[in-house]
């Protein structure tokens, strides 16, 4: 009720917008928002003609839509950590976040991006756990942010060497040119014949 009525209080000031973050003060962003009473808000919201926007846990366009089904269509929602780890989040269909550092890499390098800013970015959209990590802190230019690109599959997992195929006719290559040398034993007697004929 205290809520209730500071918000009224505020409605009343003439503000066009209100952002309710659904967390108390002490509660971290990992925890689960407390949405018990944003039908309340949003009643008041309505009643004073003010936007009202949801923040807390919308962390794509599939958690807006369903914020949007539950408390109606003319309610916003707020993104942020989210937007920063992979800005491509407000799309219906994200990127997974190898593509997105390629692409991302890409668009920064054609305006000029300074390395250094374009690699604390990437450090954000990179599990901290992955292989990726720490070769992308290790790098320090857009060539050597490309060659740690060109190190990743479509999951982000490290590329494995293929062993190499040898054709057939490269095993009978090598088998004739084995079957032709002569054996080692042969070497010293080949030797004493030539010391001989140069004495």
């Amino acid at each position: 009720e205290d809520s209730l009525n500071l918000i009224e209080k505020l409605l009343k000031t003439g503000i066009t917008n209100l952002t309710v973050h659904c967390r108390t003060q002490l509660m971290r962003n990992r925890e689960t928002p407390i949405r018990d009473y944003v039908d309340k808000i949003k009643a008041k919201c309505d009643e004073y003609k003010v936007s009202f926007i949801v923040n807390g846990s919308v962390l794509n366009r599939k958690d807006f839509n369903k914020l949007q089904e539950q408390y109606g269509t003319n309610v916003g929602g707020m993104i942020a950590t989210t937007a920063e780890e992979n800005p491509t989040c407000f799309s219906e269909s994200p990127l997974n976040w190898p593509r997105l550092l390629r692409e991302y890499t890409e668009i920064a390098q054609k305006f000029g991006n300074y390395e250094g800013n374009t690699k604390y970015m990437l450090t954000r959209m990179t599990p901290g756990r992955s292989f990726a990590y720490q070769l992308i802190a290790r790098a320090k230019t857009y060539e050597e942010f490309y060659k740690v690109f060109d190190k990743l599959n479509e999951d982000g997992t490290e590329k494995k060497n293929e062993p190499k195929v040898v054709k057939k006719e490269e095993k009978e290559t090598r088998k004739h040119k084995v079957d032709n040398e002569e054996p080692s034993d042969s070497i010293p007697e080949k030797r004493q014949q030539l010391e001989q004929i140069s004495a």
